[in-house]
């Protein structure tokens, strides 16, 4: 019943597209879709957990999870009427960039994009699903050049850092805000994949880090937990996904110059987005390492899976069929080894299926 309903709602945003008198019908039911699939979800791992952070037993090492949790028990909210207003709101900062750059009419391809991936693990990952809303809806701060507009990006950072400390990694982003896109894109990938790999050597990582905690004398528990690789094929495997991502951004990029015979030119002001998408893309390739000791880091790279799939539905209506079909299937591969990545960490069993089974909003399940 869960996937009659999708289709019910997708049928409603097609008649709203094609319907003269736009009357964002389509648009709602889809948003409030996504809202009820994902605050209504009951039965999810670590529910316990975030339940008993809501009363307090458990104090969230996140300080504005904490402080939300707090404000929302104190108000005398249930927690499943919170976990819908928490969710409505990340969707909503999701949407308001959506909104900037792609046509009304994708906005259906985006969301059953998003439904497909990473929608299950942003129901389960609650802190990290605010964190990547806040940093979608701050990302195109990075487009402008005014100090406001800078200002604004750290702000929002750092509240997103607020959620999910891993949002750090998103704060020198403000560095690319007058970038422009490599000219010799290949070199630099070719530069970076040879030191991923490089640092990837299990003597190298476990031998430095080793030599940096017997310096500073802290060597403990902590750190040699930390010190333990817990993934053998993992980063090597999201290091091709990344450059299979990067593949597909390359190409939305310059594809000026390859369709230069068409005399098919991208609009002014997604060129810009997708340069922006194409430099973190890039950038978040210096953390794929990370993975060898927690497979959690994906998430790093995994937040900016909207904002191309973004790129992607802003640039496909301007290029032509044969190359909008090649990026598109850079992209079915992208979420399609994603998905293994994330499923295979977990039975499917586990963490799909009660998901989408247990909702007190859509009671019905499958």
């Amino acid at each position: 019943m869960m996937y009659l309903t999708l289709i019910f709602v997708l049928i409603i945003a097609c008649i709203d597209n094609l319907a003269k008198n736009k009357l964002h019908i389509g648009v709602i039911t889809i948003l409030l879709f996504l809202v009820a699939v994902m605050g209504g979800a009951t039965q999810i791992p670590d529910i316990d957990i975030y339940l008993l952070m809501y009363e307090d037993v458990y104090v969230s090492p996140d300080y504005l999870y904490a402080l939300i949790n707090d404000l929302f028990s104190f108000l005398g909210v249930s927690f499943e009427i919170y976990r819908v207003v928490y969710f409505f709101i990340g969707v909503l900062l999701i949407h308001a960039t959506v909104k900037k750059f792609v046509q009304r009419k994708y906005y259906i391809v985006f969301y059953a994009l998003y439904f497909i991936y990473p929608m299950a693990l942003d129901i389960i990952q609650v802190r990290n699903f605010m964190a990547m809303s806040i940093f979608i809806f701050a990302f195109p701060l990075l487009l402008e050049t005014s100090k406001s507009s800078a200002m604004k990006y750290v702000a929002l950072i750092v509240i997103a850092m607020g959620f999910q400390i891993t949002a750090t990694v998103y704060l020198p982003m403000i560095f690319f805000r007058s970038a422009l896109a490599p000219q010799r894109p290949i070199f630099y990938i070719v530069v970076y994949c040879i030191i991923c790999f490089f640092i990837m050597q299990k003597g190298i990582v476990i031998g430095g880090m080793s030599l940096i905690a017997e310096r500073l004398g802290v060597i403990d528990g902590r750190i040699l937990s930390y010190m333990e690789v817990k993934a053998n094929l993992g980063p090597y495997f999201i290091l091709v996904l990344n450059l299979i991502c990067l593949c597909a951004c390359m190409l939305m990029l310059y594809s000026k110059r390859i369709d230069a015979y068409n005399d098919i030119q991208i609009d002014i002001s997604i060129t810009p987005f997708i340069n922006m998408t194409t430099l973190s893309v890039l950038y978040v390739l210096l953390f794929v390492p990370l993975v060898m000791f927690e497979i959690t880091f994906m998430r790093i790279f995994r937040n900016l899976i909207p904002l191309v799939y973004i790129a992607f539905l802003a640039w496909q209506p301007l290029v032509s069929n044969k190359l909008r079909l090649l990026v598109s299937l850079f992209i079915v591969l992208l979420i399609t080894g994603l998905s293994f990545v994330d499923m295979g960490n977990a039975e499917f069993s586990y963490l799909l299926i009660p998901v989408l089974n247990n909702n007190w909003i859509l009671p019905w399940g499958l």
